[in-house]
């Protein structure tokens, strides 16, 4: 997905999101995998990279993943998994 700089909201909070898909990465995407980290040949991996300029990229190890990615702030991927977590499914207080 490509953002044409010309497209960018005129609100600071949404130029600092849009902005992040212009950034490189710091590094590689680091890969969590199996929910310890072992095995990461297999197709249950999430990867996390810093964007040059802050911000996270996240990306997933699957073959229909390739070329996608979430970007955010620290603040917005912080709002996303504390969301997240609060999901009984993903907490684990999830009741059967």
């Amino acid at each position: 997905m490509s953002h044409d700089p010309a497209n960018v909201p005129s609100d600071p909070a949404r130029q600092a999101t849009t902005g992040l898909y212009g950034a490189a990465l710091v590094g590689p995407h680091t890969y969590l995998c199996n929910t310890d980290g072992s095995n990461t040949d297999m197709e249950s991996c999430l990867g996390v990279a810093e964007l040059v300029g802050g911000g996270y990229s996240v990306n997933g190890n699957k073959p229909e993943d390739s070329g996608r990615e979430l970007r955010g702030t620290l603040a917005e991927m912080r709002g996303l998994f504390r969301q997240m977590q609060a999901i009984p499914e993903i907490s684990g207080d999830a009741t059967a």
